[in-house]
């Protein structure tokens, strides 16, 4: 299969080389074989796939766990361990909050320290901005506009709630509610 993959990639990238002013498609016969190859190797794909997945169900016929841990990544259910611990500063750290907080903190401070290093290493002056509530319009206290609804406003908007868990008590007990 990993032979065939890249065979498909290099009949693609053959094809499109063929593009032209003249051949904007590129060439028409080198376009069949690149897609009659892709199509033979998506069934092949399709395939394998299932007889991979046809022999973990038989490997695991009378376990109950290990068959809906292969449901499961059918489905792309699949959990994904993270790191347990991090190396930072030079320490080994393994509360979740310190890590979660050194990532915040290195990400928000990437811009500053990536433009302190241009600043210092170019002798282009550049005026640095001010805040960036300069750059808002002015607010207008004291003013706000709420525009009256009605019930069938209401329920036209539930309307358009698409069905999900919450969605279990019927629109006419909740047009009933509302009026």
């Amino acid at each position: 299969l990993i032979n065939s993959i890249e065979k498909k990639a290099r009949l693609y990238f053959d094809w499109r080389k063929s593009c032209t002013l003249e051949l904007p498609d590129g060439d028409p016969a080198k376009e069949a074989l690149y897609k009659n190859f892709k199509k033979y190797l998506k069934s092949a794909i399709k395939l394998a796939k299932s007889s991979y997945y046809t022999n973990k169900f038989e490997k695991f016929k009378g376990n109950s766990k290990k068959t809906w841990e292969v449901i499961n990544e059918l489905r792309g259910k699949v959990d994904v361990k993270s790191k347990d611990d991090f190396v930072i500063d030079g320490q080994r750290v393994t509360c979740r909050r310190i890590i979660a907080n050194k990532y915040c903190q290195y990400f928000t401070s990437l811009a500053s320290n990536l433009n302190e290093q241009v600043l210092s290493s170019s002798n282009v002056p550049v005026k640095p901005l001010g805040s960036f509530v300069q750059f808002m319009s002015k607010s207008v206290e004291g003013s706000i506009y709420l525009e009256d609804t009605d019930p069938n406003e209401i329920v036209e908007v539930i309307q358009d709630f698409k069905n999900g868990k919450a969605s279990d008590i019927p629109i006419v007990v909740i047009t009933r509610t509302l009026r």
